[in-house]
């Protein structure tokens, strides 16, 4: 018999985009019987409609958690503005500096929001646990929504269950050094509110994506032993990818497709890309390559990025290709050769696991991180420090430049397979519910067993 596990969110399951939720709900059904009350708006066209999630994960139980004083207060759950708070752009232009986080304090409308939707996800669960004498023998928060409405199920409601957290990385790595200081607690407040309850878990599953999440726990005196770090796992579908690919190798020639995969917010900087092929072909005359932008933004992050298109006349070279469902991976990596990401904090991302696994080489900045997944030397990764942007944007052009075809092709053709430590997803479930499974050091009592 599978025991219950009761996930506490305000995310829901991406259709395009990092499918972390997704996948880990889907590993998490094999071992469990999951429930999910969650916050978000099922009906947001970012996200799988209820009837979708159903077809594709039948045995998961959904429950949208909704409160009258949200609803009063017309405050609508956006996770972009939550979950990813400072690195929503505030002002019409889109491509910002690291010092522009600097200036941007947490508001008194979004903590506001914060506080309610902490309550409004403890009572849902505290009813339906009443209501059907459910007793869920782990309780996940996923992401920091979830930490204290978890902490006060365990302290009011079922004491012997297991708490951990789930973290997809953390913003606060970026200022590990300066948590103590006024102006940072200001400005994080709904993330540092969440870390600072983090030891009252019994775990915490913490992504390596390169934000030093592990660090940042640790910093919140969360126990060594309750830290499961851990890089995102590769889906299990890309291995069907990656056999195409290997027997469908396209001949190396001009153009040379340079690629980015990614939203268009401005931590991610694409903008930086259209800079790097601005130098090569309006300042280096190199007419070797083209750039396919792959990926979705607001309507001004998208005005923004075209309009730097168009300001430094790419139209030929550069095209924006919209989002990629996931059945069209297959054509995207095998129709571009080397991929850019240049995040403005971590780069242990996704779309450079992807396209590590997939052979391409990739074009990033030095980030130890990085070096500790995919042990030097590795030839995929083409890595470059970063002293500011425009220095950035010149050294990976004059790199760029200074390679032939015949470099080019032998790179590609040099990405073989290697050692790195890539996890499938199925793998890095197996390793989570391992390590959830070694909390349980209780029995739920019988009289409180689901009937």
């Amino acid at each position: 018999m599978k025991d219950d596990l009761l996930i506490l969110t305000w995310s829901f399951f991406n259709k395009y985009g990092n499918q972390s939720f997704y996948e880990s709900v889907i590993g998490y059904c094999e071992d469990f019987n999951v429930t999910i009350v969650t916050l978000a708006s099922p009906n947001e066209s970012v996200y799988y409609t209820l009837e979708e999630i159903k077809q594709r994960i039948p045995s998961v139980r959904i429950i949208k958690a909704q409160s009258k004083v949200i609803d009063i207060a017309g405050i609508a759950l956006n996770r972009a503005k939550l979950i990813g708070r400072i690195f929503k752009t505030k002002e019409p232009e889109t491509f910002k500096s690291a010092e522009y986080i600097k200036n941007t304090h947490t508001s008194t409308i979004d903590y506001f929001a914060y506080i309610i939707y902490r309550k409004v996800l403890y009572r849902k669960a505290k009813d339906l646990i009443k209501k059907e004498n459910y007793a869920p023998k782990y309780i996940c928060a996923y992401e920091t929504a979830g930490i204290t409405p978890s902490i006060l199920l365990k302290k009011n409601v079922i004491p012997t269950a297991v708490t951990f957290a789930k973290f997809q990385g953390t913003v606060l790595g970026s200022v590990l050094d300066r948590l103590n200081d006024p102006e940072i607690v200001r400005m994080f407040k709904i993330e540092i509110h969440g870390m600072q309850h983090a030891k009252m878990l019994d775990a915490c599953i913490m992504t390596n994506d390169g934000t030093k999440g592990k660090d940042v726990l640790k910093h919140f005196s969360v126990e060594d032993d309750n830290i499961l770090f851990i890089t995102n796992g590769i889906p299990n579908h890309l291995e069907t990818v990656k056999q195409r690919l290997k027997r469908s190798k396209r001949p190396i020639g001009a153009p040379i497709n340079l690629f980015t995969l990614s939203r268009f917010i401005y931590w991610k900087r694409v903008y930086l890309a259209v800079e790097i092929m601005n130098v090569l072909v309006n300042i280096l005359q190199d007419f070797k390559y083209q750039l396919n932008i792959y990926g979705i933004g607001s309507n001004q992050e998208t005005k923004d990025l075209e309009a730097l298109i168009k300001k430094y006349n790419l139209e030929k070279y550069v095209k924006t290709n919209g989002e990629v469902p996931f059945s069209e991976l297959f054509q995207v990596f095998q129709e571009n050769d080397i991929l850019l990401s240049l995040y403005m904090f971590s780069n242990l991302c996704n779309p450079v696991l992807e396209s590590i696994y997939l052979s391409k080489p990739v074009i990033t900045i030095w980030q130890d991180d990085l070096i500790e997944v995919f042990e030097e030397p590795n030839n995929k990764l083409i890595l470059f420090n970063e002293a500011d942007e425009n220095e950035l944007i010149s050294t990976i052009a004059q790199y760029l430049h200074k390679m032939t075809i015949e470099d080019i092709a032998a790179l590609i053709n040099c990405c073989t397979e290697d050692d790195a430590k890539l996890l499938t997803w199925q793998n890095r479930i197996k390793q989570e519910i391992e390590f959830i499974r070694s909390k349980n050091r209780e029995k739920v009592p019988n009289h409180l067993n689901r009937q």
